[in-house]
Parts: C-alpha cells; structure tokens; sequence
C-alpha cells in the first residue's frame, strides 16, 4: 500500500465582469512505499495531465464560453457559466498494485452536463500500466470471454425482479459495439467493467459497472 495525496487545481475566470468558467482539477500524487523511482513517474504522468487539462480550461474553454456569453447577451439570452469537475477515486491499492478512476464532468449548456470515466491500473513496482489482458492466459480471446459475462449478467438482471437499469434493445450488440478493454479498474472483489454514459442505457442510468470476481491462479502483473 502506498499512500496517496490529494492535489487540487481550481479556478474561475471571468469576462467582462462575468464568470464564465470554473474548473476543478483534482489529481493523486503517491508517497511511502514501494518503489520510489516508480512513483516518481507515476506522479509526473498526473502532473503533465492535470496541466494539460487545465490548459485545455485556460484557452480553448474559455474562449469557447466567452463567445457563448457574448451570444447571448446579444440575443437576450439566460446565461450559465460552464464547468469542468475532474475527480478520482482510488478502488484498490494493495501488494504494490494501485488502481483508480477518473471522472470528467463537463457542463457547456444544455439540459444537463455529461461524465466520461477512465481508468488506470498501475504496478508500482515497476511503475508500469496494468492491462485487462494481462489478467487472462496469454492468446486467450479475453474479451469475448468479458463480452459473454457481462451478457450474462445483464440477462439475468433482466429475467429477476431486482431493479436494474434500463437497458436498450439488443443489450448484446450494444456490449459488443462499446465494450472497450482499457475501461476497467480493481476493486478488491474483482474486476469492474464499465461502460460510458449512453453506451447501454439512458442517460439517467448513469455509467454501468459489471463485477467479474477474480479467479483462482489469476495472475495479473510482473514479480
């Protein structure tokens, strides 16, 4: 176990007088355990990334929400300052083996903002990306084999009483069609599959997660 830091990069910019953009940046940066020369990498990469959203925020937003607020202001329009919130949350860090998850909330106007999650699972001993392959026998076609489960899963959901989101028509085409094989993280039960706002459901079902438990032998990254 490693311990993680909470980092922050806020602000709220204004044109002409008037808020446009606030943003909310939150990243991890690892201490206290296993290799140091791992972490220090790892801790680079969220650095760079945190910079390089906020970035994004400082000019290419901005400009974006000052044209906006320019328009309505023209048109007599009611006018809402957009947001970006970017937040993580640590699921597993055990045995040198960390993972976590990203929240990307954005709001540009509209009935409501949107979320899109992504992940990283990391072996802090060799600071090196732990991949969904790599939880399966080498050559094996894991991701039809994640495919199945989750189809399963969701029929079965489908066939009880327990609530369950709503799902679309042809659930197992949809599976097929947005399953990615970097959209996961660890949970000390097992593997969490998730799947984006709209891919499976309305928006209001939010994003799907489907638990695969670990498997006896399952061996997931380099001693």
């Amino acid at each position: 176990m490693v311990t993680v830091e909470d980092f922050l990069l806020e602000d709220t910019m204004y044109f002409e007088n008037t808020p446009v953009l606030s943003y909310t940046i939150n990243y991890p940066q690892l201490k206290d355990g296993c290799n140091n020369e791992a972490l220090i990498k790892i801790n680079k990469y969220y650095v760079t990334r945190a910079g390089v959203y906020e970035n994004e925020c400082r000019t290419n937003l901005f400009k974006e929400a000052s044209i906006q607020l320019q328009y309505t202001k023209a048109h007599g329009y009611p006018f809402l300052p957009d947001e970006v919130d970017i937040r993580y949350k640590v699921t597993f860090n055990e045995d040198c083996i960390l993972s976590l998850y990203f929240d990307h909330y954005m709001f540009t106007g509209g009935a409501h903002g949107s979320t899109l999650r992504y992940s990283n699972t990391w072996n802090l001993n060799t600071g090196h990306l732990i991949h969904l392959k790599d939880f399966f026998e080498p050559g094996s076609d894991y991701k039809s084999n994640v495919r199945n489960r989750i189809n399963e899963m969701i029929s079965k959901q489908l066939e009880s009483s327990v609530s369950h989101p709503d799902y679309f028509k042809n659930h197992e085409q949809n599976v097929s069609i947005s399953f990615s094989p970097d959209n996961f993280y660890l949970t000390p039960e097992g593997i969490v599959i998730y799947f984006q706002q709209y891919d499976l459901a309305p928006y209001s079902n939010g994003i799907i997660e489907f638990t695969i438990p670990y498997e006896e032998g399952m061996k997931f990254w380099e001693k």
